[in-house]
């Protein structure tokens, strides 16, 4: 009974911590093609990281870089079963980490609100020599989004959902 009151306290923190997002999740239409929904997002800011390109992939990482930052947004009231849904999609190589983030006033990235606490998903390995330069949001938008959509965000869509169904957290109808 304890593990249960344990297990069912521990989801309902991850359901109710937001959880900051600086890549192809800040796309609507990526967020619907996994969730089936957008969730509620306000612009952040993600200190004493950086973000970087990786090579041959269209979406990007965060490793750790005192005096750095990455814009990106808070992404509010996810469920449970959509807490796994990212674990699943950021794979083996993002690690999940509970970081503080800085809110931002809509339209103006330079003044800072108050720090909450947030889910990142951060790239293990920061050594990695495929990671290279940095990523731009709007440049993928403009260039990549289309085929994101297409082709690999419905792979990696059927991806999640079968490892979902193998593990047990999802039927399949």
């Amino acid at each position: 009974m304890a593990a249960a009151v344990a297990a069912s306290a521990a989801a309902s923190t991850a359901a109710s911590t937001p959880v900051f997002v600086y890549g192809t999740l800040m796309a609507d239409e990526v967020l619907h093609a996994l969730l089936d929904r957008v969730p509620a997002s306000a612009p952040a800011r993600l200190p004493n990281f950086t973000r970087h390109s990786i090579k041959g992939r269209q979406y990007p990482a965060i490793i750790p870089k005192a005096d750095d930052s990455v814009l990106g947004k808070l992404l509010f009231n996810l469920s449970p079963p959509e807490m796994d849904l990212f674990d699943a999609f950021e794979d083996v190589e993002y690690v999940r980490h509970l970081v503080s983030v800085q809110g931002l006033a809509a339209g103006r990235e330079a003044q800072r609100e108050e720090e909450t606490k947030a889910f990142v998903y951060v790239w293990g390995n920061v050594e990695d020599p495929d990671l290279h330069g940095s990523w731009d949001y709007e440049a993928w938008r403009r260039t990549c989004v289309a085929l994101q959509m297409a082709g690999l965000i419905c792979y990696n869509v059927s991806r999640i959902c079968a490892r979902m169904e193998r593990r047990g957290i999802v039927e399949r109808h």
